[in-house]
Protein backbone atom coordinates (compact mmCIF):
# COMPACT_ATOMS: atom_id res chain seq x y z
CA UNK A 1 0.00 0.00 0.00
CA UNK A 2 2.90 2.53 1.11
CA UNK A 3 4.72 1.74 -2.07
CA UNK A 4 1.41 2.68 -4.48
CA UNK A 5 0.97 5.72 -2.25
CA UNK A 6 4.21 6.70 -2.79
CA UNK A 7 4.05 5.77 -6.86
CA UNK A 8 0.51 8.21 -6.85
CA UNK A 9 2.19 10.89 -4.77
CA UNK A 10 5.67 11.04 -7.10
CA UNK A 11 3.64 10.82 -10.31
CA UNK A 12 1.31 14.03 -9.17
CA UNK A 13 3.98 16.10 -8.23
CA UNK A 14 5.62 15.85 -11.28
CA UNK A 15 2.65 16.13 -13.46
CA UNK A 16 1.34 19.55 -11.43
CA UNK A 17 4.33 20.80 -10.72
CA UNK A 18 7.52 19.44 -12.31
CA UNK A 19 10.63 19.92 -11.04
CA UNK A 20 9.51 22.29 -8.23
CA UNK A 21 7.57 19.48 -7.03
CA UNK A 22 10.15 16.84 -7.38
CA UNK A 23 11.97 18.64 -4.58
CA UNK A 24 9.93 17.27 -1.94
CA UNK A 25 10.26 13.44 -2.99
CA UNK A 26 13.01 13.27 -0.44
CA UNK A 27 10.91 13.95 2.59
CA UNK A 28 8.06 12.45 1.68
CA UNK A 29 10.10 9.07 0.89
CA UNK A 30 10.64 8.93 4.58
CA UNK A 31 6.89 8.99 6.18
CA UNK A 32 5.96 6.06 6.77
CA UNK A 33 2.00 6.35 8.11
CA UNK A 34 -0.03 5.59 5.55
CA UNK A 35 -2.92 7.65 6.66
CA UNK A 36 -0.42 10.54 6.27
CA UNK A 37 1.04 9.47 2.85
CA UNK A 38 -2.83 9.15 2.08
CA UNK A 39 -3.59 12.79 2.97
CA UNK A 40 -0.48 14.37 0.85
CA UNK A 41 -1.92 12.37 -2.26
CA UNK A 42 -5.40 13.53 -1.82
CA UNK A 43 -3.94 16.92 -1.24
CA UNK A 44 -2.17 17.63 -4.37
CA UNK A 45 -5.52 17.68 -6.27
CA UNK A 46 -6.40 20.92 -3.99
CA UNK A 47 -3.00 22.47 -3.20
CA UNK A 48 -1.40 25.13 -5.55
CA UNK A 49 1.88 25.12 -4.56
CA UNK A 50 4.55 22.61 -3.36
CA UNK A 51 5.03 24.55 -0.19
CA UNK A 52 1.40 24.11 0.51
CA UNK A 53 1.51 20.20 0.19
CA UNK A 54 4.93 20.13 2.53
CA UNK A 55 2.26 22.48 5.18
CA UNK A 56 -0.06 18.85 5.34
CA UNK A 57 3.06 16.61 6.39
CA UNK A 58 5.10 19.55 8.55
CA UNK A 59 1.63 19.38 10.78
CA UNK A 60 1.77 16.18 12.50
CA UNK A 61 5.65 16.89 13.29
Amino acid sequence: MRQGLLTGIRLGLKLKFGAEGAVLLPEVYRIEDVALLQALQDGIEVVSTPEELRRIYQQTN
